[in-house]
């Protein structure tokens, strides 16, 4: 410790002054190293590319294991897009699966072209026909069987020609040839619909259990019998819809959930024609049978996809598929219409149905949430809004109907505000429409009701009108916005007329509703600095004034003549003396953000 000196610095200065230097040091090295790495990249881009080695020079390199460090360049927007068509259909073509389809249907085609020519040529009797109908199919399947680990594609295609094949030839057997009784052909087809389903768990596959379900629905109707009771059509529709579900129910596919649906609906509309048009269709189990199949085809169409996304939850990586919304949407429209039409209920009893099927949908809506089930659960609202919807018309008259109507789309709009569902405000919107079309046919074609403005009926439509103002504010959409309170306020001055011209005098009375309505609208203009408020009512009291040189100057006594021209004319005086610029917007202030542009000046 020699060579310290004797004035050594405090323990303090000495640790800042080594902090120091080491910063110093510190910040010279990345000056260094940003130096080394800019030279570095110059060198990188100024050096060629390597020349192309010659074929016989370039030997396959070893695989390299991954790493971090040489990952893969991120896509641009160029690879994260559709491959073009060409690639698209190269990719099909090298798929083969066009060779397996074409194949068998050409196989099918030959077949039937034998069939043919041995029936003209007297050849094979029914029969041998039928038998070798049920060969080619049970040879089909075997094939179809035996390839399912080489070929998967050609096994699909093999059985779900073979099940075919085989359905072909039970219907031929009954209904052509009459070889087998009808309960023997029926177990046949049964037993063909229970191995479709059963391949179809077994394979993995869809088509096996879609084709299966179809064969299974156009049963009835294919092996059709005199005498069948609808009863016994609604039982089986149900097993065939409960198998199908059962399938759906483990392994969700979409096909299959649409040729249930449009099977289902199918067979279940026979049916009721059978009800509407069949005088002998009134026992009372035969439309018990047929509604127990209506809530077995709300369930596995409306409420098993439903669950299943439920029963997901967060694990759903991805947005609902389109087709648990589409179902949820379409099967209580179907069921409800095909109940209207199996029993012939009051209106009172329907609109409970509705009513009690609207709050389920409402609860599911609530339950699904908004997450990744956020589309399923739109389609639960909507469906509920709509149930509700035929609840209130079958419950009420136009006016609370309106009124229900206008509530319901502002309830609508203000969700679809809240949470961005367009579904909610195109719904709103679409009712908003429909409940103007209600109110604007009743002013036209219904009498008003004493006392004027303050009766049921009126004060219904009053309110639906004002919800359309409602609807205004909740519109963020400037242009939405002004249809909105245009056509609330054109309905208002149609309302006013409506309650008081039946009156005595009812012209003059409906002329100063009219001008104290546009007064009230300008002083909240005014007051609210609407420069847009204050030309609508502006322009109300110009209509007042044509309103009175084409109608009231024919209609009206001489004394309210006097009266009306000389009260509003002494209005219009006021006003100009007081607003001398009402039509004008106000002039610009400093700071737009302070003022709005449309404020009244001070």
């Amino acid at each position: 410790m020699d060579d310290v000196p004797s004035t050594d610095p405090s323990p303090g200065e000495d640790a800042r002054e080594v902090l120091e230097a080491r910063l110093t040091r510190l910040e010279a090295e990345v000056r260094t190293l940003r130096a080394d790495v800019a030279r570095l990249a110059e060198m990188v881009r100024a050096e060629p590319p390597p020349a192309a080695a010659p074929p016989e020079a370039r030997q396959p390199s070893p695989p390299e294991a991954s790493s971090p460090a040489r990952e893969a360049p991120s896509a641009g927007p160029e690879d994260v897009t559709k491959p073009p068509l060409w690639h698209r259909v190269q990719h099909v073509l090298e798929g083969a699966n066009w060779l397996n389809l074409i194949g068998i249907g050409l196989l099918l085609f030959g077949v039937l072209f034998l069939f043919k020519y041995a029936i003209d040529q007297g050849w094979v009797t029914p029969l041998v026909r039928v038998a070798a109908g049920v060969g080619i199919g049970i040879g089909l399947m075997v094939a179809g069987g035996r390839l399912k680990e080489a070929r998967p594609a050609l096994s699909q295609v093999l059985l779900g020609g073979g099940i075919a094949a085989l359905y072909a030839s039970v219907f031929a057997a009954y209904q052509l040839y009459d070889l087998l009784p009808y309960a023997l052909a029926f177990a046949a087809m049964v037993g063909i619909t229970g191995a479709a389903f059963g391949l179809s768990v077994r394979q993995d596959r869809a088509v096996l259990a879609v084709i299966g379900t179809a064969g299974g629905l156009a049963t009835p109707f294919l092996l059709y019998v005199e005498g069948g009771t609808l009863a016994g059509l609604a039982g089986y529709t149900s097993l065939v819809l409960l198998g199908a579900g059962a399938i759906y129910w483990r392994h969700a596919w979409a096909t299959l959930a649409w040729t249930a649906f449009a099977g289902g609906t199918l067979a279940l509309l026979a049916g009721a024609v059978d009800i509407l048009f069949n005088a002998s269709t009134t026992l009372t189990v035969d439309r018990a049978a047929f509604q127990g199949s209506l809530l077995v085809l709300l369930a596995i169409s409306g409420f098993i996809p439903s669950v299943r996304v439920l029963r997901a939850g967060s694990r759903a990586a991805k947005p609902t598929p389109w087709t648990p919304v589409v179902l949820a949407l379409g099967a209580p429209v179907v069921v409800l219409t095909l109940t209207a039409a199996a029993w012939d209920l009051p209106d009172l009893a329907m609109g409970l149905i509705a009513l009690g099927s609207a709050l389920g949908y409402a609860g599911g809506y609530v339950r699904l949430g908004t997450g990744t089930a956020g589309r399923l659960a739109q389609a639960h609202g909507l469906a509920a809004a709509a149930l509700a919807i035929v609840a209130w018309h079958l419950f009420f008259e136009v006016p609370a109907r309106a009124l229900f109507l206008a509530a319901e789309a502002v309830l609508l709009l203000s969700v679809a505000r809240v949470q961005g569902a367009s579904s909610f405000a195109w719904a709103g919107r679409a009712l908003l429409a429909g409940v103007a079309s209600l109110v604007l046919n009743y002013l036209v074609d219904v009498p008003a009701l004493q006392p004027p403005l303050f009766n049921g009926p009126a004060i219904a439509l009053g309110l639906a009108i004002g919800c359309g103002v409602l609807a205004a504010l909740l519109t963020q959409r400037s242009v939405l916005r002004v249809v909105y309170a245009s056509a609330a306020h054109g309905l208002a001055l149609g309302w006013l007329l409506h309650q008081l011209v039946p009156l005595p005098n009812g012209q003059a009375y409906a002329s100063i509703a009219w001008a104290i309505y546009a007064l009230l609208l300008l002083a909240v203009g005014v007051q609210t600095r609407r420069l847009l408020l204050r030309r609508v009512a502006l322009g109300t009291l110009l209509l007042l004034v044509a309103k009175l040189f084409f109608v009231d100057l024919a209609q009206l006594s001489a004394g309210w003549r006097i009266l009306l021209f000389l009260g509003i004319g002494a209005s219009f005086l006021v006003l100009s003396y007081a607003f001398p610029s009402l039509w004008q917007p106000p002039p610009a202030e400093p700071s737009s953000e302070e003022l709005p542009s449309e404020d009244l000046p001070p």
